[in-house]
């Protein structure tokens, strides 16, 4: 699954009042398109990364019961920077966030289940890769070994949001069945369809990383 990337094109508009807030509304098709691979949060939000000419930053779309759509709003300094005002007709390019998480499977398991671990710790050496590339000379250097004949990477000075997660499953590794069945059991948990779970590296390692969509 690749990341989809939502373009529009809409009027900036000013909410009511002296807050000075400024926003932009999706359309409706849009919205509807966007909630069926996104997972809502809180009061029906959803985390985005939104690209507006040269400026890039995370935020969330807000559910505007008025216009049955979601709204964004667009920050100050972002507004200042490119000389963004009320009622220009600006390009959006946003995409919903994603999530990578540590797995440590147990297949061959008498029971199903899911058990969050840590937020950080010793994960893969294959793992540097999917760090951006500033950040991988950083993350060779702060490899410990966790135990003789385990490579491992202490995450305590770097910015992550990976998780660890411990995912019991009956079936066997054999053939790809246990990752099918841990992909299941995370979509369970996270409560997001299973085709927004994806297995990112270790398929045949029992130390998996997985990436969520709309989390």
């Amino acid at each position: 699954m690749t990341e989809k990337v939502f373009r529009f094109k809409a009027q900036v508009w000013r909410w009511p009042g002296d807050i000075g807030w400024h926003f932009v509304s999706l359309s409706k098709e849009l919205s509807k398109e966007v909630q069926k691979i996104g997972r809502p949060y809180g009061a029906g939000f959803l985390k985005v990364r939104v690209t507006v000419k040269k400026s890039t930053w995370v935020t969330a779309l807000f559910p505007d019961k008025r216009s049955d759509s979601y709204i964004m709003s667009i920050k100050k300094p972002i507004r200042k920077k490119e000389g963004i005002w009320e009622d220009d007709i600006v390009r959006y390019f946003f995409c919903i966030r994603k999530m990578k998480i540590i797995v440590k499977a147990k297949p061959n398991a008498k029971t199903e289940s899911v058990e969050r671990v840590r937020d950080r710790g010793a994960i893969s050496q294959d793992l540097p890769r999917l760090f951006p590339i500033e950040m991988k000379e950083k993350v060779q250097k702060v490899y410990s070994s966790r135990r003789e004949g385990q490579p491992s990477l202490g995450l305590g000075d770097v910015k992550s949001e990976l998780v660890e997660y411990k995912v019991s499953v009956k079936e066997a590794p054999v053939g790809g069945r246990a990752n099918e069945a841990i992909t299941k059991a995370l979509a369970k948990y996270f409560d997001v369809a299973p085709s927004l779970v994806k297995l990112i590296s270790g398929a045949s390692s029992k130390r998996k990383v997985f990436e969520i969509s709309g989390w």
